[in-house]
């Protein structure tokens, strides 16, 4: 009979260390495991126009506004006292084609010195507000033309296949203005991005085709922001309409207005950041009164 091969030395065991480091209240990945830290909120409100984004991103705790070229909301707003005490940044605006500086735009590097102080001198701001996106993306691509195309937005290098725009939104959207938003988010304060809405034909395979409201934001630059916000919110308007039943004629009793946090066939949306089982928060009669329902459904950080 053949002799059967030696077993295979089983190593030693030694339940009493691990029995031993759970009793001490101790973890072998103590030195690896870092606190969280608490960060602020980064969120998204986009809506047509009209619908409070500005009055409501204004009652976030000691807000600051970057303001592009063209948004006069929140200045209004002060005029007529609706807010107070707000600081706001002004951005050069855009420039015809044929004058985009060399160096770089003037309203895009202004706006990262704001974002970068911000984020690291000492005051006492909790809420860095932009407005808009929707306008901070062409300073975006004027800057990408300035520093990667000399200055021609109009030439084939910068239009053909849209290079220009997404060469820009890479490497100035992507590796400027997000990072910065991230670091300001980091040391625990909120940023809040306001957006103008559009709508998108999507294709739906099994019955009509059905128009969806989004950011009004170029492609690239709506994947690179919506990866990292916490919430992306639509403020929307429900119309009430009774149908008579002979004459057909419709008219409109009402409507109700929502903030719209979770994903829907009617408006894109995104929440990291509400509670579970939250998809729309009914807005009060003021813009106080929807913030505090917009809190009650935000996690606390």
């Amino acid at each position: 009979m053949p002799t059967p091969p030696p077993k295979r030395p089983v190593p030693p065991q030694k339940p009493q260390q691990f029995v031993k480091s759970m009793s001490s209240g101790k973890s072998p990945f103590d030195d690896l495991v870092e606190e969280t830290p608490r960060h602020g909120h980064f969120i998204m409100f986009y809506s047509e126009a009209g619908e409070g984004k500005t009055t409501l991103a204004a009652q976030f705790p000691d807000p600051m506004f970057i303001v592009t070229s063209g948004e006069q909301g929140i200045n209004l707003y002060k005029q007529n006292n609706v807010v107070t005490n707000i600081p706001v940044v002004p951005l050069e605006p855009l420039f015809e084609h044929s004058l985009i500086p060399a160096g770089g735009h003037p309203g895009w590097i202004k706006c990262l010195k704001t974002m970068e102080r911000f984020a690291d001198a000492e005051h006492q701001y909790k809420t860095l507000v932009i407005d808009s996106v929707s306008g901070l993306q062409d300073l975006c691509f004027q800057h990408g033309a300035s520093m990667l195309f000399n200055g021609d937005m109009d030439g084939k290098d910068f239009c053909d296949y849209y290079r220009g725009y997404t060469k820009s939104a890479e490497c100035f959207w992507a590796g400027q203005f997000i990072p910065a938003c991230l670091q300001i988010v980091a040391k625990g304060y909120n940023v809040i991005l306001i957006a103008h809405s559009t709508y998108k034909p999507v294709p739906n395979p099994t019955g009509p085709d059905f128009d969806q409201h989004r950011p009004a934001l170029y492609k690239t630059i709506f994947e690179y922001t919506k990866k990292d916000l916490h919430g992306m919110f639509y403020l929307g308007r429900e119309i009430n309409v009774t149908i008579e039943s002979k004459t057909k004629k419709k008219t409109a009793t009402g409507d109700r207005r929502f903030i719209g946090v979770s994903p829907s066939t009617w408006y894109v949306a995104k929440s990291w950041c509400t509670q579970e089982g939250v998809t729309e928060i009914e807005c009060g009669s003021t813009a106080k009164e929807t913030y505090g329902e917009l809190q009650k459904a935000l996690m606390s950080r």
